[in-house]
């Protein structure tokens, strides 16, 4: 029979059976054996951190190593689990694992993501053996483990390094309470011209002379103290002939475990950004002056016409100009969206809010989208806007969104189809829904539906034409009144456009 662990009362030394209590190097061997399982009991206790626990998991042995490691005084885990180190990191099929090759009395070797008292993670390498009974059944376990830490963390960052090297900016790592240089990638280290090992130490402001102490230590001031979690700025940088160049220099500070806390800086050379910033500006400005203008003069013209000012149109040239009509307003509600995208881009629209009846906004748009279709009115329905239900907004820009969402649900909708509009009065919120049961979108479409210049590729999305703002600009609009849109849709089956904004319940409007 396998004999019982001595000392598990006490909790404080090894219960090796037939393994004598050593306290120092200076021995006094029995024999030759117990020299050599003495030594070896020391030298483990030396290097690692040991734990014996009995058949139901319940620790009833921990060394010192092992306190030190954890940060628990031994009481707090005799008679626990080792789950008390359990950092949530890894899953419980993980467990499972573990725990049915031990039970089998099989050993486990693996590493492991545990947390210490203070709530610090930390990584361990870790062998459990069972120790079996008469019968061949585990009746406990010695866990043997060592803190790799460290070799995580230089693993990690390791892997960080090569991945900064293939990276199209200049990398750049100062630890955080110094602001002295311990790693850039090979982008960086090109551009001075010089070897790493001159550039150690440096701080930022030896690296640019149009940085001063105050400014550097600003920005990184608002990182630590959590104003920010990345600060970015452009600004220009001087290359090593003199010539200066449009860069953008972000900075984050990083927590890796176990590791010292360093601030990460990316500086970009965007100077083929700026240039095309420049001509999308230049085309913008063409787009308002060049095409506005004369549409705006045709659109006067049109309007004209149709008025009769000129006589009476025979039925054939009134359709015709029925069709010049709506191509005209449609090309004017691109340009207008293209101009208001570009409003939104650089935070220059403006939104004058004030008490709006949603049921009106709603009824208005509805009007104005039929009169521009070749669509039947009834193919529009609402429900919900017999009664004011208000919010606090701009009009015209609330009339945007749903014109918007009306175009688009009848642009993908069926001749027959029938698109609903819902307004509903929640307990403090108003939620409008837009119907239609027309070709629905593919998951991937919806999930990015409101980026800038999203399209379907299918050939029944391209074939209804559109430039892919529409959307982009209805969510811009509804995140600037403090409210929130989704999209629901399904191929074949229809999609459905809901926002929320916020009810004014002061207004009486029950």
């Amino acid at each position: 029979m396998t004999e019982r662990p001595k000392n598990i009362e006490d909790h404080s030394t090894p219960p090796y059976s037939a393994i004598p209590e050593i306290s120092s190097y200076r021995l006094h061997p029995t024999s030759e054996k117990a020299l050599g399982e003495g030594f070896l009991s020391y030298a483990l206790d030396q290097h690692a951190s040991v734990s014996i626990a009995d058949a139901t998991g319940r620790i009833t042995y921990v060394n010192d190593k092992f306190l030190g490691s954890c940060g628990y005084e031994r009481h707090e885990l005799i008679g626990q689990n080792h789950r008390l180190l359990n950092s949530g990191y890894h899953s419980r099929e993980f467990y499972s694992a573990l725990w049915s090759t031990i039970a089998s009395g099989k050993t486990w070797s693996g590493e492991m993501k545990n947390r210490k008292k203070s709530g610090e993670p930390y990584w361990i390498k870790s062998t459990i053996v069972p120790r079996l009974n008469e019968i061949g059944k585990p009746a406990g376990f010695l866990s043997i483990r060592t803190d790799i830490t460290l070799e995580k963390a230089a693993e990690a960052l390791k892997v960080q390094q090569e991945t900064f090297n293939f990276s199209h900016s200049e990398v750049y790592m100062y630890w955080a309470d110094n602001l002295k240089l311990f790693y850039l990638n090979e982008m960086a280290q090109d551009r001075w011209k010089l070897k790493k090992r001159e550039l150690y130490g440096k701080t930022p402001m030896d690296f640019d002379s149009k940085f001063s102490n105050g400014e550097v230590i600003g920005i990184f001031n608002r990182i630590k103290t959590g104003e920010k979690n990345v600060v970015s700025v452009i600004t220009e940088s001087t290359r090593t002939d003199g010539t200066t160049y449009p860069v953008e220099v972000s900075a984050q500070l990083v927590h890796p475990e176990g590791g010292r806390p360093r601030f990460v800086v990316l500086v970009q050379d965007i100077t083929d950004r700026m240039k095309a910033e420049k001509a999308k500006s230049e085309f913008i400005a063409t787009v308002n002056h060049e095409l506005r203008t004369p549409l705006t003069s045709l659109k006067g013209a049109l309007d004209l016409i149709k008025s009769g000012v000129g006589g009476k149109l025979p039925d054939k040239a009134g359709n015709l100009i029925d069709i010049a009509d709506r191509s005209s307003a449609r090309l004017g509600y691109l340009i207008n969206n293209l101009l208001d995208a570009e409003k939104i881009e650089k935070g220059n629209i403006v939104s004058d809010m004030e008490r709006v009846d949603m049921s009106h906004v709603i009824e208005a748009a509805i009007r104005e989208v039929s009169s521009h279709s070749i669509v039947r009115k009834n193919r529009i329905c609402s429900f919900g806007t017999a009664s004011p239900v208000c919010v606090m907004g701009d009009r015209d820009r609330l009339f945007q969104v749903i014109e918007n969402l009306l175009s688009n649900a009848l642009k993908f909708s069926n001749a027959d189809d029938i698109v609903e509009v819902t307004l509903v009065r929640e307990k403090t919120m108003v939620r409008v829904s837009v119907k239609d049961i027309g070709i629905g979108m593919p998951e991937d479409i919806t999930a990015r539906i409101f980026d800038r210049f999203t399209q379907a590729d299918s050939t029944d999305h391209r074939k209804v034409g559109g430039v892919g703002l529409g959307l982009s600009l209805v969510k811009a609009i509804i995140d600037d009144h403090g409210g929130t849109i989704n999209c629901v849709s399904e191929v074949g089956k229809g999609t459905t456009f809901s926002f929320c904004l916020k009810r004014r319940l002061d207004w009486g409007d029950e």
